[in-house]
């Protein structure tokens, strides 16, 4: 028989979150308080997965298990530890677990409604989270499939193989991927690094023809912030109608550019994302207009 889920107060969460913040490992805590994270973390990243077509087979995707390591190791890295091998215990590092305590502390909002938008809302960090396991593990691209499944458009998970997985190449070559990449000579991480550069160059130079004011659009597009926010429409000195139609441009002109070049139509939409993100961000930066410099910081 299937047991309910504890449920929790407002109180008991905020404990809960307290003793992750203590430990800093979600299967660390008490047994209640753990069960209570894992089923807040996995109910929201399941969540998100659905909107991926091979999520509804489950052929190939992380277990859970897997999923609340990757949150764990993610916000290690967010709490200052970018060094796997450090010797200091994993709870001397916690610089953003206590910036968003701090922030609990400082607004006139709950503390758990604090919480929820800044880890696990439309814009919390398990976006990030989710956004390193499917760069990670997975491949994701368009894919039809055929009679009563055929949904045309749709984005399909494949997990990414094992290097000792057998396969077999056009070329009658049989072996794993391990093998036939030593034999080939093949570097996977420095093409990949390569790949990557040269995509960079490509988006440098489309994005050089853009305005400031386009580039400011697209970032708050990409930042999930709204074109009618207050913010967007003060720093480009205009009304909503104008904030839209200028998006419109700047998004059609840049879609034309990945329609027509080859790099970024291979490239991972994650990898892309991150990649334009930055160079939007740099661009506002380096605006000789203050406004803009400053919705660089959002």
């Amino acid at each position: 028989m299937k047991h309910e889920a504890e449920k929790f107060t407002p109180e008991q969460e905020l404990e809960a979150w307290g003793a992750w913040k203590e430990i800093c490992f979600v299967d660390g805590c008490p047994p209640a308080q753990t069960a209570y994270l894992r089923r807040r973390l996995l109910h929201k990243m399941h969540r998100e997965l659905r909107g991926y077509a091979a999520y509804h087979d489950r052929k190939g995707l992380l277990c859970d298990d897997e999923l609340v390591i990757e949150f764990d190791l993610y916000m290690a890295y967010k709490d200052g530890l970018t060094d796997p091998k450090e010797s200091m215990p994993r709870r001397n590092f916690t610089q953003y677990k206590d910036r968003l305590w701090q922030q609990m502390e400082d607004s006139q909002d709950p503390p758990m409604q604090v919480l929820n938008g800044k880890l696990l809302g439309p814009k919390g960090m398990i976006r990030d989270v989710l956004r390193v396991v499917l760069r990670k593990h997975y491949d994701l691209r368009p894919e039809s499939k055929l009679g009563e499944e055929m949904q045309a458009g749709k984005r399909f998970l494949h997990r990414a193989l094992n290097l000792q997985d057998r396969i077999s190449t056009e070329a009658g070559q049989e072996g794993s991927w391990e093998t036939l990449l030593e034999a080939d000579q093949a570097d996977p991480a420095l093409r990949s690094e390569t790949l990557q550069k040269e995509l960079q160059l490509a988006l440098e130079a489309v994005l050089a023809d853009f305005e400031d004011s386009h580039c400011l659009l697209l970032y708050a597009n990409l930042q999930q912030v709204s074109l009618a926010d207050e913010a967007v429409c003060e720093a480009l000195d205009c009304a909503k109608s104008t904030c839209y139609n200028l998006f419109e441009q700047a998004k059609d002109k840049l879609q034309v550019w990945r329609r027509e070049n080859p790099r970024a139509g291979g490239q991972c939409d994650f990898e892309l994302f991150e990649l334009l993100t930055t160079l939007l961000k740099k661009r506002l930066q380096d605006s000789d207009q203050a406004k803009i410099r400053s919705f660089a910081l959002i």
